[in-house]
């Protein structure tokens, strides 16, 4: 109550440093909130350090080439390799009662989504070569969460298929697939090289070494070069020196904060010297002098996190219409403010309550 009764004295002074010290706050903790979800949350599928990519580069040309049919099969033969899929990206129309929509798609050969040891949010992995898995993102935005979905027939491309399994929110493949199929292969798929958009993933057994592997079977063609990538890599990119700056940038802003933040309270010390100099005179001991400016710092901070908090979590939520639709950061529809999250807004409190104290303590 005393250190409530201080407050109210300067209710300007107060309402400027929770401000500034809430800003300070709220960035951190958005900030963190995107390289938690972006660089430090694990991939959502069993064991990610054993997946990798098969990248297929032709002499002397940039960029994937697509994936033989025979080198799948060779792949899946090695003694190494657990699982295999061969995967191509296409666009389906989708049409139905809820109208007709262009869907971004992957058709899959071989182990297809069994490779990532995923279970679905509802329904089971098909085995019918008629049924597609659709993800959570579509399953939401369509079809309205409905429960019911599995099972119901839907058209693509004026075909018939089933829905049978909705995949969870967190499984998000490279490319960002909102349906899977499997790929009917023709004689022509079998004869050719595969699709620029097609790649191979494999998981490995422990102790295996992916490149010996790929190197050992598919050395035949000296015109390619194979090259194997992390799932990890292939699906996060490199945005990580990018973020971490970002975030240095952030916990410079909240260093800036608290100073700015302390400067306005040792003002308001150096107004009430008077007081603090009658009080020693009267024998008052030295955690009775800067005791009530410890609680005065530590209100003025609490209000600064509970409002700096509430900023972060209205960043989180607008940072789909802040950025653009394609950015290149992956995952930052997963953003969200977690228990890391909260955690890291509880750290930058505690610079808060360290920084202003310290220094109107000292003037």
């Amino acid at each position: 109550m005393k250190s409530l009764r201080g407050l109210r004295r300067d209710p300007a002074t107060s309402a400027l440093a929770v401000l500034v010290m809430a800003l300070g706050i709220g960035s951190v903790t958005a900030m963190f909130s995107v390289v938690n979800a972006v660089l430090l949350r694990p991939l959502a599928f069993h064991e990610p350090d054993a997946l990798y990519e098969l990248r297929v580069e032709r002499c002397g040309k940039s960029g994937n080439s697509g994936v033989d049919s025979g080198d799948f099969d060779k792949l899946r033969g090695v003694a190494g390799v657990a699982g295999a899929t061969l995967a191509g990206v296409s666009e389906v129309t989708l049409t139905g009662a809820e109208g007709a929509e262009y869907i971004n798609s992957q058709k899959l050969v071989g182990d297809g989504l069994a490779l990532f040891g995923v279970r679905p949010a509802l329904g089971t992995l098909p085995t019918d070569p008629r049924a597609v898995v659709i993800g959570y993102r579509l399953w939401q935005r369509r079809y309205r969460g409905d429960a019911g979905v599995v099972g119901r027939a839907i058209t693509l491309n004026g075909e018939p298929w089933t829905i049978a399994a909705v995949m969870p929110e967190r499984f998000v493949l490279p490319n960002r697939p909102e349906l899977w199929m499997p790929w009917q292969m023709t004689e022509q798929d079998l004869k050719r090289r595969g699709e620029a958009s097609s790649n191979l993933l494999l998981r490995v057994k422990a102790g295996m070494t992916p490149v010996a592997a790929a190197q050992g079977a598919l050395a035949g063609n000296p015109d390619l070069q194979y090259r194997v990538v992390p799932l990890c890599r292939r699906q996060l990119g490199d945005p990580g020196p990018t973020l971490w700056v970002l975030l240095g940038a952030v916990g410079l802003v909240l260093l800036i904060a608290c100073l700015n933040a302390g400067n306005l309270l040792a003002a308001r010390g150096l107004a009430r010297r008077e007081e603090t100099a009658v009080r020693a005179a009267l024998g008052a001991r030295r955690m009775q002098v800067i005791g009530p400016v410890l609680a005065e710092c530590g209100v003025l901070t609490g209000a600064a996190a509970v409002l700096g908090t509430a900023l972060a979590w209205l960043l989180v939520c607008a940072s789909p219409l802040l950025l653009p639709e394609r950015t290149p950061l992956p995952r930052l529809d997963q953003v969200s403010i977690d228990g890391f999250s909260v955690l890291a807004a509880f750290a930058a409190t505690a610079v808060c309550v360290f920084r202003p104290s310290r220094r109107w303590r000292f003037r």
